[in-house]
């Protein structure tokens, strides 16, 4: 028994439970029983509050994501009479959450809706955002999946969290990497690297050291790859965190394999199986079977590559794991090919192309194959006449008729929805459009209340072009590129159609090589890619204030810019729309205010 006596005592001793420790798992769950019976005698909320992160900690630890939605919605219900909103909100944080893991999108959306009707508190919103965009992401709507986490990340970066911080950019990275674009992935991950120096000690970074070695890996920088996921394996030996520990063996082996050191790669998959089996981690026997099946197909083992391969798949069907199996199937169709059984790899590829079909495709060749049985019964069963061959026909031809207008109506669904996706999307990138310009006011006001300091040096990414530069020099980059920003803000220079770069260095008394690299280094682009952006962000202010009434041909001179076409590339390029398509959804939002 606990002999505490107040709330204070129990907050410190359930600080103090490791959540990693496997050996005292049972005995602290035995403990956070009796702080929770004290807990609903007392009808405290800031205790019961502690015990669900705790509980969430440690359950987490070890994928207990079931026993967590049961145990976080039975809280709700219980216990309601005597939590406030605030602590409601963060329970159904915890539960989407939870929800998430077990791969229940929907309920985390209904359990999110009603946690921003219960509370405005910043620090939950943000989380619950940065659960959104994981929604999102995981549904393959990448948009405003990047949209959540921008807006999360605001919050955390004017609070200075630097943990949130970190795991946000590592997540928009990923999405970045999902959309082929390694450029943008590599420099989001690199300012995810930066502010990670502060947190060298820190046990928490163990799975943004993974994901940052598997960017490298896949870039193939496999040293760079090696030693972030070696930083995540003492980690996790640190923590005692053995789920962390076989995911980072795994990823080794992985790239052991991609190095053809095949051995080596089998022996760390061996490692992570013994600690996956040991610690009843389902996913984890999956990529690591099929990681070893794949090994052995390199090998030219067949029959151990059709050992593992097949386990993998048993365990996929066994937690209908869809994704993964696709690519289990994809490696067994490659192993019976080399087998020369075609047969048995041709029956694979179907299967696995089956995975893609849409339900709409499926359930409309089922009613095909039902109606071509009907029609073959029913000519079985008439009599060869004239009358019965006429009947036949006519009724043949209502059933064409009948699936030419189900057709027509899917069709007309299809538009619809195909319509209603492109203004959802435009919605989306006309959302991150006014937070872009949102923020370009905001520095804007700063200018033209004086000069600011860019930057510090150190924040500064160490590109080549930067990397000879001592910090007397950056410095006096910095500088140029403030003055040159001052130009664009307060004189708006940009709106001469004939700006060039020796134009600028004249009014600054500088030369066209200093002015050059202070806009490379800084804005991270050329010079005529600078000069447009400033323009494209000022013509959106100009539509944004007019409207509907906005003239694109005024606005495009008034802008700088010297042709139609230039205008709509540039506009298009750098706010992911045409012009025509923000004047309409900026009218289209006054219109709503207005109503």
């Amino acid at each position: 028994m606990l002999l505490f006596s107040d709330e204070r005592e129990f907050m410190e001793h359930m600080e103090s439970m490791p959540i990693y420790d496997y050996e005292l798992y049972d005995y602290h769950a035995r403990e956070l029983d009796e702080i929770y019976e004290y807990a609903v005698k007392n009808k405290n909320g800031n205790l019961l509050l502690a015990i669900a992160k705790k509980q969430l900690g440690l359950r987490s630890t070890r994928s207990d994501h079931y026993f967590l939605e049961n145990y976080f919605s039975s809280l709700l219900s219980s216990h309601n009479h005597f939590l406030s909103d605030t602590h409601q909100a963060e329970l159904l944080l915890y539960l989407a959450s939870s929800n998430v893991q077990t791969k229940k999108y929907d309920q985390a959306e209904k359990s999110l809706e009603t946690l921003f009707s219960l509370t405005k508190k910043p620090a939950i919103i943000a989380a619950a955002n940065m659960l959104e965009g994981s929604i999102a992401k995981f549904k393959g709507q990448m948009d405003k999946a990047l949209l959540k986490y921008f807006q999360a990340e605001e919050y955390f970066s004017t609070s200075n969290n630097l943990k949130m911080q970190i795991t946000l950019l590592s997540d928009i990275g990923l999405i970045f990497l999902e959309l082929k674009d390694l450029e943008k992935s590599l420099n989001t991950f690199a300012k995810a690297e930066e502010l990670a120096i502060n947190l060298e000690k820190d046990l928490s970074m163990g799975s943004f050291y993974g994901n940052l070695g598997s960017l490298y890996q896949k870039n193939k920088e496999y040293d760079k790859a090696y030693a972030n996921f070696q930083k995540t394996l003492d980690i996790a030996h640190q923590l005692k965190d053995r789920k962390l520990e076989a995911k980072t063996l795994q990823n080794l082996g992985n790239l052991k394999k991609s190095k053809e050191e095949y051995d080596e790669a089998l022996a760390l998959f061996n490692r992570s199986l013994e600690i996956c089996r040991a610690s009843n981690i389902e996913y984890g026997l999956i990529m690591n079977f099929a990681s070893k099946g794949e090994t052995y197909l390199l090998k030219g083992d067949y029959g151990q590559s059709q050992l593992y391969l097949d386990s993998a798949l048993l365990q996929c069907n066994k937690l209908e794991l869809k994704p993964e199996k696709k690519e289990i199937l994809a490696l067994l169709g490659t192993l019976a090919a080399k087998k020369g059984e075609f047969e048995k790899a041709y029956d694979i590829s179907e299967e696995r192309i089956s995975l893609h079909e849409l339900v709409f495709n499926l359930t409309q060749n089922q009613r095909l194959d039902e109606l071509k049985i009907q029609y073959e019964t029913r000519l079985k069963d008439q009599e060869l006449e004239l009358q019965a061959t006429q009947l036949a026909r006519e009724k043949n031809r209502n059933i064409l008729l009948t699936f030419a207008m189900v057709f027509l109506l899917f069709s007309l669904f299809g538009i619809y929805y195909f319509l209603s996706y492109k203004h959802n999307k435009l919605k989306t990138i006309y959302s991150i459009n006014l937070a872009m310009l949102n923020k370009r006011e905001r520095l804007e006001k700063e200018i033209l209340n004086g000069p600011q300091p860019l930057s510090n040096p150190r924040e500064i990414e160490e590109e080549d072009y930067v990397q000879d530069m001592n910090e007397e020099e950056i410095e006096k980059y910095q500088s140029l590129f403030a003055e040159i920003q001052s130009l664009m803000s307060k004189q708006q220079i940009f709106k001469d159609p004939n700006l060039s770069i020796a134009t600028i260095a004249d009014m600054l008394n500088s030369n066209t090589t200093y002015v050059s690299r202070a806009i490379n280094t800084f804005a991270k682009i050329n010079f005529n890619s600078y000069v447009n952006e400033q323009r494209v962000l000022a013509a959106q202010k100009l539509i944004k204030e007019k409207g509907a009434a906005s003239n694109l041909n005024k606005t495009m001179e008034e802008c700088g810019f010297s042709g139609r076409t230039t205008f709509y590339t540039a506009f298009q390029k750098y706010a992911g729309m045409t012009p025509a398509q923000f004047r309409k959804m900026v009218a289209l939002e006054q219109a709503k205010i207005d109503n």
